[in-house]
């Protein structure tokens, strides 16, 4: 997998294919319920875009699953170097 050329910016589209890296770090503790958003959107392999930029420059992108009891589940997530690729377009026919 490439890694990024350019940061991010808003509306950019991407596709999450592994967990970020930094997880593996000793003592680097992330929630169990993040993880699981994590790892349904690498199975569902769908583009996802940057719905924000924070004050500090970090990406942030907006999800939604059923969840088990059939209510749908919002989630929030910063998008961390290492986990994603960019989505290039298709190019349309005329």
């Amino acid at each position: 997998m490439s890694t990024p050329t350019a940061p991010l910016k808003l509306g950019d589209r991407i596709r999450i294919v592994r967990l970020p890296p930094e997880w593996k770090t000793a003592n680097y503790h992330v929630t169990r319920s993040t993880r699981e958003v994590f790892r349904r959107l690498i199975a569902r392999r769908r583009p996802i875009r940057i719905n924000e930029i924070d004050e500090r420059g970090l990406p942030w992108i907006r999800c939604q699953f059923i969840g088990r009891t059939g209510r749908k589940e919002i989630h929030f997530l910063v998008i961390d170097d290492g986990c994603w690729v960019r989505v290039i377009p298709r190019k349309r026919r005329k």
